[in-house]
């Protein structure tokens, strides 16, 4: 039989075949979850008194030729009529290593498709960050909102997913989530270049401006706020055998802050970097703050000359004030923010990004890349700005 991932109760990925319930087995799943049960599927049920419609289906490899990470329920078109029922569930059972996991998707999504089967997807990184916290929630690069819970979680997650209530975010994505409510989401190259020069920033001059005020505005927020060091720190350790990461998560993790252009492939760290990362901690973060741009050479060139003069009083630069105007960026707009996690199960699905060479001449360390039709198998947070 194929082999895919799947996950289990010790949050590992493992490669084995997919475990399916039979049509007897996932009533009995339903009889243990629901106070009653009745009818074929969907199945009637209820719950704390309130009924619903469930429309259920197991949790299996989406197939050849897709990643193996990629799972899905299928939908029957016979679903149709009942998913546009307000009491409507959708619900997907993976059973795995003597657990079952259970996933709640959005019917909402999927009362509009006119296909005769379709299916609402699931990754692996979704099913194994529930066996982690028990409960998890993310909305999809397609705006899917998933919930994921352990059997022991499903009574509560129902109810709150009924009335429409997020789950509570783990102390880590809660501290990300605080600190980019505190962004603004437009950002303009000389108001930033003058702010991190007004607080001394030792970064306050560099061309690539985005990713360096990220970390200045991160590293700020920690700063202001004193209990969350106990969460996590900033640290960006650049020494010479040092691991290039920027935020330490009380010593259990690292994680790293990156910008770059929605909608395209997401830059990682060196490979020997994440390599020793993995080694050490079994699992890094990335948190990525996605944007459109305008560029400079579209805005007459203010923040290019606004730049080069900086240079010139501040560094004695003889350049052109036009200088690096056609790369500068006049001003970005914030659309997304993503925490992915890579992990020892997932590390492989990373491609490998040859630099080139450094001014001098040598070799640039080779990194690694999210592809971004991949993204949603490292992705355990999305906020859309």
């Amino acid at each position: 039989m194929l082999k895919v991932e799947q996950v289990t109760r010790d949050a590992r990925v493992v490669l084995a075949p997919d475990v399916v319930l039979s049509k007897r087995e996932i009533q009995a799943v339903l009889s243990t979850t629901f106070e009653t049960v009745t009818g074929s599927n969907p199945y009637s049920v209820v719950h704390e008194g309130v009924g619903y419609t469930v429309c259920v289906k197991n949790i299996t490899y989406l197939g050849h030729p897709h990643p193996k990470h990629k799972k899905r329920i299928q939908i029957s078109k016979e679903w149709r009529a009942t998913l546009m029922r307000p009491d409507a569930l959708l619900l997907g059972v993976y059973s795995y290593d003597k657990q079952l996991l259970f996933v709640l998707f959005s019917p909402e999504t999927y009362r509009k498709k006119k296909a005769n089967n379709s299916s609402a997807h699931v990754h692996t990184i979704d099913l194994l960050s529930a066996v982690r916290y028990g409960t998890f929630e993310k909305i999809d690069r397609n705006g899917n909102k998933l919930v994921i819970c352990t059997a022991q979680h499903i009574r509560e997650v129902i109810k709150k997913y009924a009335a429409n209530s997020p789950l509570n975010l783990v102390p880590e994505l809660k501290l990300v989530d605080d600190m980019i409510r505190t962004v603004p989401t437009v950002w303009v190259g000389t108001d930033v270049y003058d702010e991190m020069l007004a607080h001394n920033s030792p970064n306050a001059l560099q061309g690539e401006w985005p990713g360096f005020y990220f970390e200045f505005l991160f590293s700020a927020f920690l700063d202001r706020n004193k209990a969350l060091p106990s969460i996590c720190t900033f640290v960006s350790d650049k020494s010479a055998g040092g691991l290039d990461f920027d935020l330490n998560f009380h010593n259990d993790f690292l994680g790293d802050l990156k910008t770059h252009l929605l909608g395209t492939d997401v830059l990682g760290n060196d490979q020997t970097s994440m390599k020793r990362a993995l080694r050490r901690y079994g699992r890094l973060w990335y948190v990525i703050l996605s944007y459109t741009r305008e560029k400079d050479s579209d805005n007459a060139y203010v923040t290019t000359e606004h730049w080069n003069m900086l240079l010139r009083t501040r560094r004695d630069s003889t350049k052109s004030l036009r200088s690096y105007g056609s790369k500068m960026k006049h001003s970005v707009h914030l659309k997304e923010l993503v925490v992915a996690e890579i992990h020892t199960g997932n590390v492989a699905g990373l491609r490998p990004f040859v630099q080139g060479r450094n001014s001098n001449g040598a070799l640039r360390a080779p990194k690694f890349l999210i592809a971004k039709k991949d993204i949603d198998n490292y992705v355990i947070f999305r906020k859309l700005l």
